[in-house]
C-alpha cells in the first residue's frame, strides 16, 4: 500500500490522502504498487503493462476491491518480491476462482432487492 484516500466530512467533503483509518468503509481509494507473478511465489515489480517503459505499475483501488492482506512480510530478493507459503495458497485460491471473485465484485455495485436477488443467484451457482 502506498497511500490511503478518504472523503472528508459532510456531503461535499473532498477526497484527500490520510495517514490511517479506523474502518475499511472510510477508505475511498487505496494506492498500491502492482506486482506480476513471475514464478510460483516470486512476483516482479515491472508488469507486462509497464515493461516497455521499464517502470513499476501503480493503481488506485476502491475499498470494495480490498480482499485480504498478507499474513507475513514478503522478502525482497533481486528486486522481486517473494511471498510466504500461506499467502501463496491464498493467491492460488483467488486466481483459480477469479470468476467467483468477479461475480462477488458485481454484487458490490448493486443495491436493495437487486442485491438480494443477485446474492441468491450467486449462491445457487456456487452450489449453496
Amino acid at each position: 500500500m502506498i497511500a490511503l484516500y478518504s472523503k472528508g466530512a459532510g456531503k461535499n467533503g473532498k477526497h484527500a490522502a490520510v495517514p490511517a483509518v479506523s474502518n475499511i468503509a472510510a477508505i475511498s481509494y487505496v494506492g498500491f504498487q502492482v506486482f506480476q507473478r513471475m514464478h510460483r511465489h516470486i512476483f516482479r515489480p515491472v508488469t507486462s503493462t509497464t515493461v516497455r517503459f521499464g517502470t513499476n505499475h501503480y493503481q488506485l483501488l476502491p475499498s470494495t476491491s480490498l480482499l485480504c492482506r498478507l499474513s507475513a512480510s514478503p522478502q525482497v530478493k533481486n528486486n522481486n518480491v517473494e511471498i510466504q507459503t500461506d499467502d501463496l495458497r491464498t493467491f492460488d485460491v483467488l486466481e483459480r476462482d477469479v470468476k467467483k471473485v468477479e461475480a462477488a465484485m458485481k454484487l458490490f455495485s448493486k443495491r436493495g432487492k437487486a442485491l438480494a436477488k443477485a446474492a441468491q443467484e450467486l449462491a445457487n451457482s456456487l452450489g449453496g
